[in-house]
């Protein structure tokens, strides 16, 4: 079966008109006449009633045009498709350093009603070529002087330890975590660096057992009760730090501020502002 059987046959359908479809198509009418015939004996039955100089549409030729009626819409609508240059989504590469977890989670809810960014993300805390990113989430750093920036979260840290350690609810002095295992992500993180300078303060060496960048393996670790850890608070509500509790350090009373850093230059589109503006509305403070 032809397709330009069909479309003739669905011009003269609609007419009842051999010789206009020809005109149409800049045929001879023997042609278009010649066509519908061989669709009808492709087919095996009449579509139109023939008289001397008239063809009428019959009742099969009726249901026929009427079944087949969309069929070069679709096929236009299709070509189109697969014809039309791709345009590529605007990419918004973003760097994250602290809060990863809570940052995934939005990125998660912002691209869930916009469908308009790519995003590529990085949580490597060892990259330091910060002019690859459009957005850096981390805490306050004299190396991002150059890029706007506001507070994203500004949280209370504690050391989590096991619910099931021997070392819940008791009041205690950092100095007595010397000889305690951390379980912390590696150098770079913001976490690392307050157990690090904590030990400096108070003058007693580190104690690092696992360098764990994966949130949810970290916090496996302790609460098997291999080692300690740090974190906010607030992270303790999460399901996978549900069997984690918050110790009593008299002496440990750290705040984490955590900011976006975005560039200046803003690409077309505005879809990096929108995209700030979207965590701008989700700050804690």
């Amino acid at each position: 079966m032809n397709l330009n059987w069909l479309q003739y046959f669905l011009e003269v359908a609609e007419t009842e008109n051999i010789t206009k479809t020809a005109q149409a198509h800049l045929l001879p009418p023997s042609a278009i006449s010649a066509s519908i015939k061989k669709l009808e004996q492709d087919l095996g039955v009449a579509l139109f009633d023939r008289t001397h100089n008239k063809i009428t549409l019959n009742a099969k030729g009726k249901y026929f045009a009427a079944e087949i009626g969309g069929i070069f819409k679709k096929i236009e609508d299709a070509t189109a498709q697969i014809t039309a240059p791709s345009i590529a989504l605007p990419e918004i590469k973003i760097l994250i350093h602290a809060r990863s977890k809570w940052i995934t989670e939005l990125i998660v809810e912002y691209a869930a009603g916009e469908q308009s960014n790519n995003f590529i993300i990085s949580n490597d805390y060892a990259n330091a070529n910060i002019d690859d990113y459009d957005i850096i989430i981390d805490e306050p750093d004299n190396k991002y002087n150059h890029l706007n920036h506001f507070v994203l979260s500004v949280e209370r840290i504690c050391v989590k330890a096991s619910s099931n350690s021997s070392l819940v609810g008791k009041e205690l002095y950092f100095q007595q975590l010397e000889d305690e295992p951390f379980i912390l992500p590696c150098t770079g993180n913001g976490m690392r660096k307050r157990y690090e300078d904590a030990c400096k303060r108070h003058k007693i060496k580190e104690r690092i057992i696992v360098e764990c960048n994966d949130r949810q393996c970290l916090h496996q670790y302790v609460s098997s009760g291999i080692g300690l850890t740090i974190g906010s608070y607030r992270s303790l509500e999460d399901s996978v730090q549900q069997n984690l509790t918050a110790l009593k350090i008299l002496d440990f009373d750290e705040i984490q501020t955590v900011c976006v850093f975005y560039k200046n230059n803003e690409k077309p589109g505005f879809y990096l502002k929108n995209f700030c503006d979207y965590l701008y509305s989700k700050r804690i403070l």
